[in-house]
């Protein structure tokens, strides 16, 4: 393998890792707002702790917050 393709799968895990936290934070927010029942699996979001740059935990969180609110807009314009 070299550098380069190294770099790229590198680069494919932690965009799939940070992807998985952000999934698993709107989940979480938005479940907690509408009163789900959470079980333990959708409860866990320890996968934001191998993340130190306190920059990208902000934008993570940035995102998470506006898909949550974007989701709950979206419920309250068609609640069923």
């Amino acid at each position: 393998m070299d550098d380069e393709s190294f770099v790229n799968e590198t680069e494919e895990v932690l965009d799939s890792h940070i992807a998985q936290i952000i999934y698993q934070s709107a989940f979480y927010a938005i479940g907690k707002r509408c009163s789900f029942d959470l079980n333990m699996d959708e409860q866990d979001l320890s996968m934001i702790l191998l993340y130190q740059n306190e920059e990208g935990v902000y934008l993570i969180g940035t995102l998470i917050s506006d898909i949550s609110c974007n989701v709950l807009n979206e419920f309250s314009r068609n609640p069923k």
